[in-house]
């Protein structure tokens, strides 16, 4: 009943929040959204220490301080639905990032779409995300959904948004905007609860004073922004994910898991990694193959 006695008593016991009555409804709701957020951080942030460079199914944890930092906001951004922007080069790891945002959510058993941006044609690019109605072009016979709507509940990827042509932009802009899209060739629109987690190689902010991509939809996406690091800015992780994929690469091919001398130690750190991750998991496959 709001007694400044009872209140002090309830948080010194360990409780997380203290509510008067008569309880509202929707203030509750929120206490609980963020009790849960807190408490699904604690127990990843546990998970962390009791497993420090530990790998998830879709998910590889680093040693490196950017690597755990990263770790950390996923597990927090994760508990939502806001969009996310990733940026980083080529071979970073930022569909697995994307992966990891999608599982770690209350989405995780519905689909995640993923869509390379810059691998599409532009003029198939709509279709492919909006779907199209029968007779809406040649060769359309019949309706066809988009991954927009097929994966309506779950996450999309936008993979290299950075490619994706000033039209559809703007058309995205107005899904995000509305929760709605329509499709090629439809007249009417279909309401769609999709979380968007986007990424790319190009820095966004550049593209925008260049007039390459729309400042509107870079702050509706940038909501939350990722930066993942090169792997030659993660010299302590470099070790830890060849020991990963070379294990992972050893049972597929059934094959004596590699270890290293300290001198191809030494080659590993020293490399560049121009590739980054990517480069790095062909390696470890090359050397299990071929040892």
């Amino acid at each position: 009943f709001g007694a400044v006695d009872s209140a002090e008593e309830a948080m010194k016991l360990g409780a997380y929040d203290y509510i008067d009555k008569p309880s509202n409804t929707k203030k509750l709701s929120l206490v609980i959204q963020r009790a849960l957020g807190e408490l699904a951080m604690r127990r990843e942030l546990e998970r962390l220490r009791d497993h420090p460079g530990g790998c998830a199914q879709h998910w590889i944890i680093g040693e490196s301080k950017q690597m755990q930092q990263i770790a950390q906001l996923v597990t927090r951004v994760a508990q939502g639905s806001v969009t996310v922007l990733i940026q980083g080069e080529s071979g970073t790891g930022k569909e697995v990032v994307a992966r990891a945002i999608h599982d770690r959510g209350p989405r995780a058993d519905m689909p995640f779409r993923v869509i390379n941006c810059a691998a599409i044609p532009s003029d198939l690019l709509e279709s492919e995300l909006f779907g199209f109605e029968a007779g809406a072009f040649t060769g359309a016979k019949r309706r066809k959904k988009g991954l927009l709507e097929v994966g309506d509940g779950g996450t999309l990827f936008l993979d290299e948004i950075g490619d994706m042509p000033l039209g559809m932009q703007a058309k995205i802009l107005r899904v995000l905007e509305t929760k709605t899209l329509r499709r090629v060739g439809g007249t009417s629109d279909i309401e769609v609860d999709v979380r968007f987690v986007a990424a790319s190689n190009r820095d966004l902010r550049s593209a925008v004073e260049n007039g390459g991509f729309r400042e509107d939809l870079y702050y509706r996406l940038s909501t939350v922004e990722i930066h993942l690091p090169p792997l030659r800015e993660r010299e302590e992780d470099i070790h830890l994910l060849f020991r990963k994929f070379a294990s992972d690469f050893g049972q597929k091919y059934k094959m004596p898991t590699i270890h290293l001398n300290e001198e191809a130690k030494a080659l590993l750190v020293h490399y560049r990694w121009p590739g980054n991750i990517r480069q790095l998991r062909n390696v470890a496959e090359q050397i299990s193959v071929l040892e």
